[in-house]
């Protein structure tokens, strides 16, 4: 019997997800993956990867039935997609499936992220769209709210933790010689363009903030404010944050600005040159 005073753990509902969802979808459940954290504002939160062989009403009423009647279907995020889906969706979430592949665990089933390719070409663009959509919405937060800075102080670090998590995927477009050689190494019958940015970005946080800095000429003291009032080691006072909210969206500009240079696909005469 289900005890309502129980906060089950994530492991007890990995268990329950994978027992459960393997019984109903038996043969046609391609792949379950767990991936990202699990855990948000101190509530267990699973969030899970179903990859079906076939997506068909049949498939998703299952589905339903077995969500529907579960204890812990309101601990799970659950993304569905058919095989067929998966394959074609990473132009559209080149961001979403690079997380996933930077943290996952296979439960059941294949390992589909593994041999997942995301296009070079669509990582840029989504990550310049993130940028340039951040500079629309901070010029607009500062037009509007710039004469009451505390307003304007949870739209900064709301727009600062959707920069740095954009940076680190427009950073590992500009990784090592090493990565570009994987890239070039693609099957000739690879479609142009078509580079793969495994292996994800591992280095921290901190560390791609002061590595893009160095290397686009961003301003390291405007950065290392953000973060640290980000992780609530300072707090602006109400007169310094209009001056770092421009300090900071002119940081967001000259980024919109350099990943709108980056090329689509690797400089092959680079990579020939440095070649051994």
């Amino acid at each position: 019997m289900l005890n309502w005073f129980h906060r089950p753990s994530a492991d007890e509902v990995v268990q329950a997800v994978q027992e459960q969802l393997a019984a109903a979808c038996q043969k046609n459940l391609l792949s379950l993956t767990l991936y990202g954290e699990h855990r948000v504002a101190r509530r267990v939160r699973v969030r899970l990867l179903i990859v079906l062989r076939e997506l068909d009403l049949p498939a998703l009423r299952t589905l339903s039935e077995t969500f529907a009647g579960a204890w812990w279907r309101s601990y799970v995020s659950p993304m569905i997609l058919s095989q067929a889906e998966l394959h074609a969706s990473t132009d559209v979430f080149p961001v979403t499936f690079s997380d996933m592949q930077r943290d996952y665990r296979v439960l059941s089933g294949e390992d589909v992220l593994a041999e997942l390719i995301v296009p070079r070409s669509h990582l840029r663009w989504r990550c310049e769209q993130e940028f340039k959509n951040l500079l629309l919405r901070m010029q607009r937060a500062y037009l509007l709210q710039g004469a009451r800075p505390r307003r304007l102080l949870p739209l900064l670090l709301a727009s600062f933790a959707t920069y740095r998590k954009t940076l680190r995927w427009a950073f590992s477009l500009v990784s090592s010689v090493d990565q570009e050689k994987r890239e070039a190494a693609q099957p000739a019958s690879a479609p142009p363009g078509l580079s793969s940015l495994r292996p994800a970005p591992t280095a921290s946080d901190d560390a791609v903030l002061a590595q893009a800095a160095a290397a686009w000429n961003l301003d390291p003291v405007v950065l290392d404010r953000m973060a640290d009032a980000a992780a609530g080691r300072t707090r602006p006072a109400p007169e310094a944050i209009r001056s770092l909210f421009v300090e900071f969206l002119y940081v967001v500009h000259q980024t919109a600005a350099v990943v709108d240079q980056l090329p689509d696909k690797p400089a092959m005469q680079d990579i020939q040159e440095q070649s051994p």
